[in-house]
């Protein structure tokens, strides 16, 4: 029969991006000492950012998500909140699914439209941007778009994959 071993890991359950990352570092850690170790998250506790943070962790490290309950939940109650049977579900979540890589292109060039426009080595800012007229001129030049048709006022081209 297999054990089970709870991992306890307090941090800022505000922080997503590192909440991510601390439940990365845990189950990489336990990937280490057994590659074929099955590890089950349980997101049932927590702040719903945790909730969100390990179901991405459990799909970037391939883990199992439980949803863990119990059958008479009384919150107004001194002692423990959870009485009766205990359940668990397992959430189904959307596959991750890779973007077109035509889009990723696009989001490339953007990103290397903005670095060459304001001189700079990496998007710090929000208000760093391009035009569209101009993003649209570049697709057309690498034939990554093409116009359905021509009009005299740029403001009225229309494009297509």
């Amino acid at each position: 029969m297999p054990s089970l071993q709870i991992v306890h890991q307090e941090l800022d359950y505000t922080d997503y991006i590192k909440s991510i990352q601390e439940i990365s570092k845990i189950i990489k850690t336990e990937k280490i000492q057994d590659p074929n170790r099955r590890i089950f998250i349980n997101i049932g506790t927590g702040s719903k950012i945790i909730a969100i943070a390990s179901t991405e962790a459990s799909r970037l490290w391939n883990c199992e998500l439980l949803y863990l309950y119990s059958t008479k939940y009384d919150p107004f109650n001194s002692g423990a909140m959870h009485k009766g049977e205990f359940l668990f579900q397992t959430p189904k979540i959307f596959p991750l699914q890779k973007p077109n890589s035509d889009l990723i292109n696009i989001l490339k060039i953007i990103y290397e439209m903005i670095i060459t426009k304001y001189n700079i080595n990496k998007i710090e800012k929000l208000h760093q941007f391009i035009y569209k007229k101009d993003l649209l001129n570049v697709l057309v030049e690498r034939k990554i778009l093409r116009l359905k048709a021509r009009h005299e006022n740029p403001r009225f081209k229309q494009s297509s994959f």
